[in-house]
């Protein structure tokens, strides 16, 4: 007679928490920390406390963590910290620290998979929750440009499409050359619907042009010519650094020549960031450490500095941006190192969006912050074997 087998239980990972912990994380970027604080506050209590707990499951494995992951997190730790009680920065930047112990041991697409799953979740939820009623969709005028955009349900007109970014980022990664002509289509569709929606030019074109190189890398051929490429090996390692040294330099000049008529046009097409970061050249000083800025985004005083780079350079200082763009540099490195083209992909086109919207080190829209600990850990090792 056989022996009963009994069924297998799938177990909980820490990285099963860290997915919910991003889903978490994105709802409340809707109207219902603004119409239901004490939700709100449920919420981020539980969001902590997961996180918390997922450390708390890497701690028990008793795993031998490497130095320079340490290291990397020590120099998290006191850069975040300087940031949130200096200079005012959200305490919400300290979930970088437990959600990248968490995953920095699992494999880049199990990570990205699950960051994208959570984010698409949370996206949509927010919206369903807006169609029918339960968080109210602002409609927002703008006054700079005349245009109408539509909040749906979330707390900016920007925040969504941003969230859409990084979930379309990632799935680009963890489809890769199998993406099916019919996700690519709908990817393009949902784009469009938000594009229409919210009027989010930046994201409309950064994510069609993402979805495009896809598209392109789709042939063998073109990717090993792309990625063989010694000038693009060069500027890959290089990319975040490069696109931030071009856009603290063109805004310089446009700071010397608001006046000339391709400046005028410039600023126009940014949707008047050019004018905006240029009063923070005019009203704060560049330092070494950033500084609290106290920023309006209502009322006819508007003023925010949309540029990833300028708002890091201002708010968090020279260390603070060097820094960044050093560590994104090494996943970049690392997607050219492993051939990796559809993560280099999506990683140009975050340092290109970067230049007009802040979500460089938020963890909501670049997923990407989660692989800097594997990437400088793998290129080690890479170095070390030869």
């Amino acid at each position: 007679m056989e022996a009963a087998v009994a069924p297998r239980v799938k177990t909980i990972k820490s990285i099963d928490i860290y997915m919910i912990c991003v889903f978490l994380y994105a709802i409340v970027q809707s109207e219902i920390s603004i119409q239901y604080p004490t939700v709100k506050t449920i919420i981020m209590t539980t969001l902590f406390s997961l996180s918390f707990l997922a450390v708390l499951m890497e701690v028990l494995k008793k795993v031998k963590i490497k130095k320079v992951a340490i290291s990397i997190w020590i120099g998290m730790f006191l850069i975040i910290s300087y940031l949130v009680l200096k200079d005012g920065w959200d305490d919400g930047f300290y979930l970088m620290i437990p959600f990248s112990f968490v995953t920095h041991r699992y494999n880049q697409k199990e990570v990205l998979r699950r960051y994208c799953l959570s984010m698409f979740c949370g996206i949509f939820l927010i919206i369903f929750l807006c169609k029918i009623g339960i968080l109210q969709n602002i409609v927002y005028h703008d006054i700079l440009t005349g245009e109408t955009r539509e909040y749906l349900g979330f707390n900016w007109t920007t925040f969504g499409p941003n969230m859409l970014f990084g979930a379309i980022m990632a799935f680009i990664v963890i489809k890769d050359k199998n993406i099916k002509a019919w996700e690519l289509l709908t990817l393009f569709a949902i784009n469009y619907w938000f594009k229409l929606k919210t009027n989010t030019t930046a994201v409309y074109l950064t994510v069609n042009l993402a979805l495009i190189l896809d598209l392109i890398g789709k042939s063998n051929t073109v990717r090993s010519i792309i990625l063989k490429n010694r000038v693009v090996q060069k500027l890959a390692t290089h990319i975040f650094s490069i696109v931030c040294a071009f856009t603290i330099i063109f805004q310089l000049f446009y700071n010397s020549h608001p006046n000339l008529s391709i400046m005028k046009e410039a600023n126009l097409a940014s949707n008047y960031r050019l004018g905006l970061n240029a009063l923070a050249f005019s009203n704060y000083r560049i330092t070494i450490f950033g500084q609290k800025i106290v920023f309006n985004q209502n009322g006819r005083n508007y003023f925010f500095l949309d540029s990833s780079y300028i708002y890091i350079l201002f708010t968090g200082g020279i260390i603070a941006l060097v820094s960044i763009c050093w560590l994104l540099n090494k996943v970049s490195e690392q997607a050219i190192t492993s051939e990796n083209y559809f993560l280099l992909v999506a990683l140009f086109v975050l340092a290109l969006h970067s230049v007009t919207d802040p979500q460089l080190v938020d963890i909501r829209n670049n997923p990407f912050i989660m692989l800097i600990v594997p990437s400088i850990i793998s290129l080690r090792n890479t170095l070390n074997v030869s």
